[in-house]
């Protein structure tokens, strides 16, 4: 969909969506070789008192679907899990 659709149908009402092959695996390599930054780079742009939110995941994966086993269930299921997140200076 064009960028406000987008907007209206998902952002606007907080649901959540999968964007599958939005940039091949060198665009965004290009990109971050252009842009010369990592993350110690970006940490250094913030004041020492600044507090920022960091996304913390087992693997990495975070608002995503994932087939978890749920607490107390001996089923699988397939739910929508979120990172956990903290705040750190």
């Amino acid at each position: 969909p064009d960028s406000m659709t987008f907007l209206r149908d998902y952002v606007s009402k907080n649901i959540p969506c999968i964007i599958r092959n939005a940039m091949s695996r060198e665009n965004m390599e290009t990109m971050g070789q252009a842009k010369g930054l990592n993350l110690d780079d970006l940490v250094d742009m913030f004041p020492p008192t600044q507090e920022i939110t960091v996304d913390v995941t087992p693997d990495g994966h975070g608002d995503c679907i994932r087939t978890v086993k749920a607490y107390g269930d001996s089923k699988r299921q397939r739910l929508f899990v979120k990172p956990q997140e903290r705040k750190m200076t």
